[in-house]
């Protein structure tokens, strides 16, 4: 007999180091009794989105591996399964910042955030970030998203709060992150304003397209 299995998960491919590797944390969450699928990411445009698509279990769990909280699952679960959220959001942009370190760490992610609210009304905190939600509640939803992989995250979120799903952030630690060293930090006033023209174009589509 054929079971559904509570969660799948989507991890999109990390940019840096990580201590948590994706099969020891499936691993880990198979141990606690939770059944998983991992739903492979392919090549080329919409590849995520079609992963996405494509899920079957209950639960998603939607990560960069570079965002992989093993904390995040065991504390977004419960708030699924009573209702108390369909969409649950780990904020980097939420971690204590106590050092200069963290300070650092968490910058990008609250400038992105500013460019968010600024181009999509988003009211959150970080629209970016990991996520696991309930797969029925958020289908109607991700069928509805155009955007391209690197922004279809915050398309999703302004398009579920817009039609009423009930969101909720928790704080996880944001990822590792380097200012660009050498020809790269050159290119980086370039790929910050193209970011910012992608999404005016986001909140554009988001205004004149069906919610």
């Amino acid at each position: 007999m054929i079971t559904t299995p509570e969660l799948s998960i989507v991890l999109t491919p990390g940019r840096h180091e990580h201590h948590d590797s994706p099969a020891r944390l499936e691993e880990a969450l198979r141990d606690s009794g939770l059944s998983c699928e991992r739903v492979p990411v392919g090549d080329g445009p919409g590849a995520v989105r079609t992963a996405l698509l494509a899920c079957t279990g209950r639960y998603v769990w939607w990560a960069s591996e570079d965002g992989l909280d093993p904390q995040l699952p065991t504390q977004a679960l419960p708030l699924l399964r009573s209702g108390e959220a369909e969409l649950v959001l780990g904020s980097r942009a939420l971690a204590p910042t106590r050092s200069a370190e963290a300070m650092v760490r968490a910058a990008p992610v609250r400038a992105a955030g500013a460019l968010l609210r600024l181009a999509l009304d988003y009211r959150g905190t970080d629209a970016l970030g990991p996520r696991l939600y309930l797969r029925s509640a958020l289908l109607e939803v991700l069928e509805r998203c155009h955007a391209e992989d690197a922004l279809l995250p915050a398309e999703m979120v302004v398009r579920a709060g817009r039609r009423g799903r009930r969101l909720m952030e928790m704080p996880i630690p944001p990822p590792p992150w380097h200012l660009p060293a050498g020809p790269q930090a050159r290119h980086w006033p370039l790929r910050a304003a193209q970011l910012t023209g992608r999404l005016a174009r986001l909140g554009w589509a988001l205004r004149t397209r069906s919610p």
